[in-house]
């Protein structure tokens, strides 16, 4: 039996691929969630402790004139008061539960809802944790604020219902931050005094009202982002969503990180082979620290099972960018998706060049020697392809970030061990069908160099392979918007001949990139100071690019701005 064929100690070590594979081969093996999530979290009905919400309503009332002007003493005195009332609250029942309570002397409630300008309303929310709880990654750089109030993460929970109502509502729910503040009314005579909880949303306000003054509110951009995308069922979809895809398809989609507002720009995340959005949290979290860059960018990602072959996926990005504007901006009038930005990984980055590029016939000819209708096939078969192959430019997408992307392959996609570890890979249905079909019966339709690869190379592998003939077609079809590109030289300082150890520069590299970053940092590059702080850079570019000013928080806290007041799109709403 022929052995392997060694990589070269320039592309990447064994230790290096074996580490890449056997999860790979363990999740081939594996199963995995078919539907929604459960809960993360789970709570038990008991009685509200209205003692211990008494005392922590006393302890703010005595501290928070104080806190207001800054006095160090009633400051902390203030916040444990805030944490020990929203720990008590929570033990009671998840936040859509919460009732107005009234106590000797008080009577506790909760700010209207505002739509989150500047304010949630509790009953939204399936779930509420503070941030401080939320163990975030050490490599993760922190986005906290110093202020005022107590740092949440607030969830709604994923539903049916909910996903036929608003387009781009993550599969695992959505979680997004809240500062708590306790304020107080002046004493009437005969009644309580009135204490009311608001939960402030600091994307849209990091100032807030107490005791008559404006003080700076806590926040924390990086703990919701932690528990929106360490959930196993956006993890998972790597590993099962490589081997097979099919099962995994519908799970595909565009999600956001926020509910959607018309004047923000859309930023897609799109991650590469075998990965998943949690790769860019970093970034997303800087860019939600950033109090520019956050009020002029909603972050959204695509998740998508990553078996499928490059030109299958990048159609459904397509379809999942023309749904978006479809659903979001029907009269064409919305001020931020116009200035839509695609940042894409690895095999993710070759998803985002086919948004910016037309295909000609030149995709098709990468494949077929005939016409779409020489084809034996079923109609929906020969649609898939059409769509595949031939597609235009995404015109509200005006530019692209490729990270660590293989533009002409990567040889790793032929090394025998990867060609080995493809007898677990599981063909979606239609793909092996339509393969074997043309195969069968239309031979001499095919492109000759596509009889090297499995079923028309319908793995996503073997399309990344630098001998897959639709790389020359990539290659061939222009670039329409301003592009970036960011590469890896895992610290060798050797470009021109340097590699991220998976893919060379020789491949990352693109002609006309309005910039080109190498960064000391191996393919996973995602993560890097250096690739985040170039992400922030260029959103700025694109920002002042766009003559677009980043949208403004309201100018006075607790108020919504007279341009906000008509009645958002319904993804702002969150209603059920």
């Amino acid at each position: 039996m022929r052995a392997p064929p060694v990589p070269p100690k320039s592309s990447v070590g064994w230790l290096h691929l074996l580490a890449w594979l056997m999860p790979l081969l363990l999740a081939a093996c594996a199963t995995g969630p078919t539907g929604p999530p459960t809960p993360r979290k789970t709570y038990v009905d008991k009685p509200l402790d209205r003692g211990r919400v008494e005392r922590a309503l006393v302890a703010a009332d005595r501290s928070a004139a104080g806190a207001a002007r800054g006095l160090p003493e009633p400051t902390r005195a203030y916040q444990r008061a805030v944490e020990d009332l929203v720990r008590a609250l929570d033990d009671s029942g998840p936040p859509r539960k919460w009732k107005p309570v009234d106590l000797p002397g008080y009577r506790l409630d909760y700010a209207a809802d505002r739509r989150g300008l500047p304010d949630w309303g509790a009953w939204r929310w399936d779930e509420l944790d503070l941030a401080e709880d939320i163990r975030v990654p050490a490599k993760v750089p922190k986005a906290r604020g110093p202020g005022l109030g107590v740092p949440l993460a607030l969830t709604v929970n994923y539903s049916e219902k909910l996903a036929e109502k608003y387009f781009a509502l993550p599969q695992n729910g959505i979680s997004l931050p809240a500062t708590a503040l306790l304020e107080f009314t002046p004493v009437k005579r005969g009644q309580p005094r009135r204490a009311t909880l608001r939960l402030v949303n600091p994307r849209e306000s990091r100032r807030g009202q107490l005791a008559g003054r404006t003080v700076p509110l806590a926040w924390d951009a990086v703990a919701p982002v932690e528990l929106q995308l360490r959930d196993k069922f956006v993890q998972q979809l790597a590993f099962l969503g490589f081997f097979d895809p099919g099962r995994y398809a519908r799970r595909t989609g565009i999600f956001a990180l926020e509910p959607y507002r018309p004047n923000k720009i859309p930023v897609v995340f799109v991650h590469g082979l075998n990965s998943d959005p949690h790769i860019w949290q970093s970034a997303a979290a800087a860019v939600l620290a950033d109090d520019e860059l956050q009020r002029a960018y909603q972050l959204w990602y695509f998740i998508y099972p990553t078996g499928l072959p490059v030109p299958g996926s990048a159609a459904r990005l397509r379809a999942q960018l023309r749904e978006a504007q479809r659903r979001l901006n029907p009269t064409g009038r919305d001020p931020g998706m116009p200035h839509t930005i695609l940042i894409g990984h690895s095999m993710g980055g070759l998803l985002t060049r086919m948004q910016v590029t037309d295909s000609s016939d030149l995709y098709w000819k990468a494949y077929f020697r005939g016409k779409p209708e020489d084809l034996l096939l079923t109609d929906s078969q020969r649609q898939s392809l059409k769509d595949a192959l031939f597609f235009e430019d995404v015109p509200w997408v005006k530019r692209a970030v490729f990270a660590a992307t293989p533009h002409r392959g990567s040889k790793l996609a032929d090394f025998g061990i990867v060609r080995f570890v493809l007898f677990f890979f599981r063909l979606p249905l239609n793909i092996a069908e339509a393969s074997t079909r043309i195969f069968t019966l239309q031979p001499e339709l095919v492109n000759p160099e596509l009889w090297q690869f499995k079923s028309l190379g319908g793995q996503s592998v073997q399309t990344l392979s630098p001998r897959h003939p639709y790389f020359r077609a990539m290659e061939a079809r222009p670039i329409r918007v301003p592009f970036h590109s960011i590469i890896g030289d895992r610290g060798r300082g050797d470009t021109p001949n340097s590699s991220d150890g998976v893919v060379p520069y020789s491949s990352s590299h693109v002609p006309g990139a309005r910039s080109e970053l190498i960064v000391p940092a191996p393919h996973t590059l995602t993560e890097h100071p250096q690739t985040v702080a170039e992400i922030l850079r260029i959103l700025r570019e694109h920002l002042r690019a766009s003559g677009r000013p980043a949208a403004r928080a309201p100018a006075t806290p607790g108020k919504v701005p007279r341009s906000s007041r008509a009645r958002p799109p319904a993804e702002v709403t969150l209603r059920r």
